[in-house]
């Protein structure tokens, strides 16, 4: 008997997707509680409207996170608008500017794993629409204030952080660009999980169009940008260069870009799913110009199962050539694969398994 019915429950789960059809009956009732609650508080903190709006979101409750993210947008003008005019800040608990971007990031991290493509799109438009209005009020900000951000941010990223470090940007003079130094807005990893999202839920055109917002970024990580690509390159910037448009070590842009290298096959999947060939092709080698790597190769597996389905045998032979002779990175990555007794480098284990996958895809189609 108790064989029969652990068969019965394992021939029920088959039936269902996980990532689609989530059970929101368990923590729904106490979302919607802490909700009701809140809002009969006069002035609530803003670690817990971020809190509750979090649980919403992750109880399916999409419009009642939205709600509290445009009540604490409005609360974070109101914070800029203080600043500017020297005034203490109306909560004394908290700054709403300080639990925006770790809200936001949460919010799109679960619009990713349940696949909900239009709350995604909710959030983000709310978020672009918070961050003009945030740049509106920031454009007596000097070009010198911006450098000093930008000085700033690479060193927190390459892990200086020392009180000399902090003094010299001269934090405290940053005020009125708080946006820029607290992070709101979109980022990378933000674009990344709107294509997870757009990709579980077969939205082809959404992962189509965010290719586009994500370039700037993944652009920003290619090996010509780092600094050993400038000291050791036949023309050497000079201080003021160096200073103005601070680089970043290649293993800072190394880590950078494998926080994005997911977007990409997010989008190869939902391409395969809908059958987009061409754009398929298109983002390969738009990837390979804009990051100066080899992309992943889960994503140029799905383009060649896609591409065989569809019996497109050149295009397979050019994007496997395109794939393994693309320059993956100027200054080689210390990266090695063990097969027996033989060590070999990553061109080589990458460009084996990328021919592997073609031969085998091609021959499971007939081709």
């Amino acid at each position: 008997k108790e064989a029969k019915e652990a068969r019965k429950k394992a021939a029920k789960r088959k039936g269902k997707s996980y990532v689609f059809n989530i059970d929101y009956t368990v923590s729904s009732t106490r979302a919607s509680a802490a909700f009701t609650m809140m809002n009969t508080l006069k002035k609530p903190s803003p670690k817990l409207q971020a809190a509750v709006s979090i649980s919403c979101a992750a109880a399916g409750m999409w419009l009642e996170g939205r709600t509290i993210l445009r009540t604490m947008h409005k609360s974070a003008l109101l914070e800029v608008e203080l600043e500017k005019m020297h005034e203490p800040a109306l909560s004394t608990q908290g700054s709403t500017l300080a639990e925006l971007p770790h809200l936001h990031r949460s919010l799109l991290k679960l619009c990713a794993r349940s696949g909900n493509v239009t709350a995604a799109l909710w959030y983000i438009d709310d978020i672009q629409s918070q961050s003009l209005r945030l740049a509106s009020m920031d454009k007596s900000v000097s070009e010198d204030s911006l450098l000093n951000v930008r000085q700033y941010q690479t060193k927190l990223e390459i892990g200086e952080n020392s009180t000399e470090d902090m003094d010299c940007c001269n934090i405290d003079k940053l005020s009125n660009i708080s946006c820029l130094v607290r992070g709101i807005g979109m980022t990378g990893e933000d674009w990344k999980l709107l294509m997870i999202a757009a990709s579980k839920s077969a939205h082809w055109k959404v992962c189509m169009g965010t290719l586009q917002f994500i370039r700037p970024f993944i652009e920003e990580t290619h090996p010509r940008n780092a600094l050993e690509s400038a000291i050791y390159s036949e023309v050497y910037d000079d201080e003021e260069s160096l200073k103005t448009y601070p680089r970043k070590p290649l293993k800072s842009l190394n880590r950078q870009y494998e926080k994005l290298a997911r977007a990409l096959t997010a989008a190869m999947l939902c391409f395969e799913t809908r059958s987009q060939y061409a754009w398929a092709i298109r983002a390969i080698n738009d990837w390979i110009e804009w990051s100066g790597r080899q992309p992943r190769k889960e994503a140029v597996f799905s383009a060649c199962r896609l591409l065989a389905r569809r019996g497109k045998c050149s295009e397979i032979l050019s994007l496997v050539k395109a794939v393994t002779c693309s320059s993956a990175d100027p200054l080689k990555l210390d990266r090695s694969t063990e097969k027996g007794d033989v060590v070999l480098d990553y061109e080589q284990s990458y460009g084996r398994a990328v021919y592997t996958e073609a031969i085998s895809t091609l021959y499971s189609n007939g081709l």
